[in-house]
């Protein structure tokens, strides 16, 4: 039953939500109500969200169960959910095929060793496809080597990044944060294979930047990801820039692959 349960109902939020341990979920749903209904001792159907109608007196009243409190922790007052991601996705739909990715026009971010690349023109079965989230295009860095983004006069938070390793598996890649204090950040990642959707997050500390840096921790030379779906958040508007030329250039470095 566990299995079946894992495989084919967990993906519902509110089977995920209610049953976290057996669904693996317990991250997720750290610190979220139930979105099941669930029966009452007295027979009645209820819910989480029918809990939160009630007056204050009542909801306290109700939360001495610990059961409730287990199942409905926010509204039963147990802890306090994270506020919601805010911020501006890049997806770099408005990247050229094999061209670098100089400047994103939404955010005033400029790119640095970020190439743009129609990921289901480019291959069928590779990491690059794998790795897109949304639309077509995704972005790499060259030649494996590192890549940055910066924002000229201004700052940002990084908050999560869909990574994926185009040819090898469980690469580790460094993340370095220069603060506009002139302090820096780094957070080490190791992603997941070159079939799945890979996807970063966690990075706490990783504002008032002013520029983004990350590389292979191993620096080898078929160390490429596919990038797609970077969310960050502009705090301090940066400074207006006109995109500067590009020069297509290959990738002799990965053998005939980017």
């Amino acid at each position: 039953m566990g299995d079946y349960v894992s495989a084919c109902l967990c993906d519902y939020d509110d089977v995920g939500s209610h049953c976290p341990v057996t669904c693996g979920t317990c991250e997720e749903y750290a610190c979220a109500d139930s979105a099941a209904s669930f029966q009452a001792p007295n027979g009645v159907t209820a819910s989480c969200a029918l809990l939160a109608t009630l007056p204050p007196g009542d909801i306290a009243t109700y939360c001495l169960s610990p059961e409730l409190t287990a199942t409905c922790p926010v509204t039963c007052g147990a802890c306090t959910p994270p506020p919601p991601v805010t911020g501006t996705v890049v997806d770099f739909e408005d990247a050229t095929h094999l061209v670098p990715y100089p400047f994103n026009a939404a955010t005033g971010l400029t790119f640095s060793n970020w190439y743009g690349m129609d990921a289901p023109l480019y291959c069928t079965d590779c990491g690059y496809l794998s790795g897109l989230a949304s639309g077509v295009y995704i972005a790499y860095n060259g030649f494996a080597t590192p890549a940055s983004m910066s924002c000229p006069g201004g700052s940002f938070n990084f908050v999560s990044a869909n990574l994926t390793p185009a040819w090898t598996d469980f690469i580790e890649y460094r993340f370095v944060g220069t603060k506009t204090d002139g302090t820096t950040v780094t957070a080490t990642r190791t992603l997941g294979d070159t079939m799945t959707l890979g996807f970063v997050d966690g990075f706490t500390d990783f504002t008032s930047l002013s520029s983004l840096t990350f590389e292979s921790v191993a620096a080898g030379i078929l160390d490429h990801v596919s990038m797609d779906d970077f969310t960050v958040e502009i705090t301090t508007p940066c400074a207006p820039a006109m995109e500067p030329p590009v020069t297509i250039k290959a990738d002799p470095l990965s053998a005939g692959k980017l």
